[in-house]
């Protein structure tokens, strides 16, 4: 009798051979492995969606054509400048962030909605990056002067 694969032993399997050698040794698919490893019944291997709260959606044919059509116009316009920031983001995050955001939140758009929105997403974006930055740095400065205090007290 075969017996069932569980997410411990899966999880050993891997840590003791990698995922490779693990399916091969398991017998089984790498999507089946992730699958346990995800403690996904195996009645709702083969079904679309695996979480019932997510939404199977498909991008809007709409807005592909906008993105298709005008992504190079956009990223030329909207992408200045590649030095990142505390956090690690430049302007070609911040540009696809808003892309997907944009594209997740309509759902029968013009093109002028979508560059309208496209653009006050940017900004939008952009300036909570700029602000958390400006607070980061401030921390950063009051840190470093506090320290510098406690050392010339020494």
């Amino acid at each position: 009798m075969k017996e069932k694969l569980t997410k411990e032993i899966a999880l050993q399997y891997i840590y003791d051979y990698g995922v490779d050698k693990a399916v091969e040794l398991l017998k089984i698919t790498r999507i089946e492995l992730e699958k346990v490893i995800n403690d996904i019944p195996e009645e709702d291997w083969n079904k679309p969606s695996l979480n019932k709260n997510a939404k199977v959606e498909y991008l809007n044919p709409v807005i592909s054509d906008f993105v298709e059509k005008n992504y190079n116009r956009l990223h030329a316009e909207y992408v200045k400048n590649l030095t990142t920031d505390i956090f690690y983001q430049n302007d070609e995050d911040v540009f696809h962030n808003a892309l997907i955001k944009v594209c997740s939140d309509l759902s029968n758009p013009s093109e002028e909605t979508i560059l309208k929105l496209f653009d006050k997403t940017f900004k939008t974006i952009k300036w909570e990056n700029n602000k958390r930055n400006n607070q980061m740095r401030k921390k950063e400065k009051n840190m470093k002067y506090d320290n510098q205090d406690g050392e010339s007290e020494e």
